[in-house]
């Protein structure tokens, strides 16, 4: 995000959790050349799975202009399952990764939207 009156150019690395493998066009890492509008945003997607389960560092993304870091991420200890251990159905992410429809919906209609637990 952008939050100036100028357009800004910056590099932004990112790469896969280590202990995961590229999906598709997603190297391992790669090296973002972007210019950003002023008040204005973006993103950047990479795609990945684990192939088995433990416990992994995903480092964080750097944003750097003119060679030098101007700011990054914290990196995280993801663990992986073979399969989902528990879901809160009164978490929202929870139960959107249940990718099941009718429990979005009956949680959607039960909940407002400014109190869902995980929403945002």
């Amino acid at each position: 995000t952008n939050i100036s009156s100028r357009k800004l150019e910056f590099d932004v690395l990112v790469q896969i959790p280590q202990g995961s493998l590229p999906i598709g066009p997603s190297p391992y890492q790669k090296s973002h050349s972007l210019t950003l509008a002023s008040y204005s945003t973006t993103k950047i997607e990479y795609f990945f799975y684990f192939p088995a389960p433990g416990k992994f560092i995903h480092f964080p993304a750097n944003v750097s202009i003119n060679s030098a870091v101007v700011a990054k991420a914290n990196s995280g200890l993801l663990t992986v399952t073979k399969s989902r251990t528990k879901i809160s159905e009164e978490n929202f992410r929870d139960v959107v990764s249940t990718g099941n429809y009718d429990m979005i919906l009956n949680f959607l209609k039960e909940k407002p939207i400014d109190g869902i637990k995980g929403f945002y």
